[in-house]
C-alpha cells in the first residue's frame, strides 16, 4: 500500500502579526512507497514534524489530501482516524511518551491492547513484544517501570512499541537522538530490514550518518520539500 500527499499545506496564525499566516508546510507533494526507507532532513522549524503528523493523521492539513491506498485519512472521523492509524502506522515521536504506571512490556503492548489485531492472541503478542525488546537490546528490562530507564532505553522501548502491530508504515521522528553509536546502528539496521521486507519507512533526522541507509533523501526547507536524489 502506498501513501501519497497531494498539495498539502499547514498554516497557523501569528497572533503578534495580526492575521498573517505562517506556513509550516507549503502545498507539498510527498509519497512513501513499500520497500523503501526514506530520509527527510532539515533545520529545526523547517516543517519536518508537521509533515509527519499530517501523514499519520495526528494533525489535520489546512489544505490538500493524504491518501493511504484508497483511504483519504483526513476524511475519517476522529475515531476512524485513530483506528486506521493504529492498524497501519507505527510512529516514533520526539520526546518521551511512556505511561509511567505500566511496565516496559505493557507499554510496548499498548497499541495491541487498544486495538487488538485480528488473528493474534495475548500470548502471541507478548512473545512478539519480547522479541522486539530483544532486538532493541532491552529485553532484560521488560518488567521494570519506565521511570527506571535512561533516555536511550526509553527511546528503544518506544521503537518496540511502534512495531508491535507489524505496521505497514513506520514514521520515526529523530529516532536515534538519545542513542549511542552502537544502538543507532542496530536501530537503523532494523529499519532497513523492515523496508527490505516491504514496509514503508520514513526517518526524520538531523544526522547525515543515516543517509547511508536511505533509498530516497529529501530536504525540508521553509515548509518546502526538496528532492535530493
Amino acid at each position: 500500500m502506498k501513501l501519497t500527499a497531494n498539495k498539502v499545506s499547514k498554516w497557523f496564525l501569528r497572533a503578534r502579526e495580526g492575521s498573517n499566516k505562517f506556513y509550516a508546510l507549503n502545498e507539498s507533494d510527498f509519497e512513501l512507497n513499500p520497500g523503501e526507507l526514506t530520509v527527510l532532513y532539515g533545520q529545526s522549524g523547517s516543517g519536518k514534524s508537521t509533515l509527519l503528523n499530517i501523514l499519520s493523521g495526528l494533525l489535520t492539513p489546512s489544505s490538500g489530501k493524504v491518501m493511504v491506498g484508497e483511504t483519504d485519512i483526513h476524511a475519517l472521523d476522529d475515531a476512524g482516524v485513530s483506528k486506521f492509524r493504529n492498524e497501519h502506522f507505527g510512529i516514533i515521536l520526539q520526546g518521551q511518551s511512556a505511561i509511567n504506571t505500566l511496565t516496559v512490556i505493557e507499554n510496548v503492548l499498548l497499541p495491541y491492547s487498544l486495538y487488538p489485531k485480528s488473528g493474534k492472541n495475548c500470548a502471541d503478542m507478548e512473545e512478539r513484544a519480547g522479541e522486539l525488546l530483544k532486538k532493541t537490546g532491552i529485553e532484560e528490562l521488560k518488567n521494570v517501570m519506565p521511570t527506571e530507564l535512561s533516555g536511550g532505553e526509553l527511546r528503544r522501548m518506544a521503537i518496540s512499541r511502534a512495531l508491535i502491530n507489524n505496521p505497514e508504515f513506520i514514521l520515526a521522528d529523530e529516532p536515534t537522538s538519545d542513542l549511542d553509536d552502537e544502538n543507532t546502528e542496530i536501530v537503523l539496521e532494523m529499519f532497513k530490514t523492515l523496508a527490505n521486507d516491504g514496509k514503508s519507512v520514513l526517518v526524520i533526522t538531523h544526522d547525515k550518518e543515516v543517509f547511508k541507509f536511505a533509498d530516497r533523501i529529501f530536504e525540508m526547507k521553509s515548509g518546502n520539500i526538496l528532492d535530493k536524489n
